[in-house]
């Protein structure tokens, strides 16, 4: 019984809970859920009003959630450039 609880206990897949989204981001497609399986991803987007930079893809790994290189800034007139 030991052994079989041991292998059970090795064989096991990790998970990750809800990631923890950057600042003014959601997710894009996903609807966020309790609980992910090791190696799945979600895809990022910004809210509405703001501009991303970075990747916007988080990972579920041996140790939780990649950490995100992602982020989401306001858009303000300085950000869009006049085109003649």
């Amino acid at each position: 019984m030991v052994l079989k609880q041991r292998l059970i206990y090795f064989l096991s897949v990790p998970s990750c809970g809800p990631p923890t989204l950057p600042r003014n981001s959601e997710l894009r497609r996903e609807v966020m859920k309790s609980s992910y399986k090791y190696s799945e991803k979600v895809f990022l987007k910004c809210k509405s009003g703001y501009f991303s930079a970075g990747m916007g893809m988080l990972n579920c790994g041996l140790e939780g959630w990649t950490e995100p290189s992602f982020t989401c800034s306001r858009m303000s007139k300085a950000n869009f450039v006049k085109r003649a």
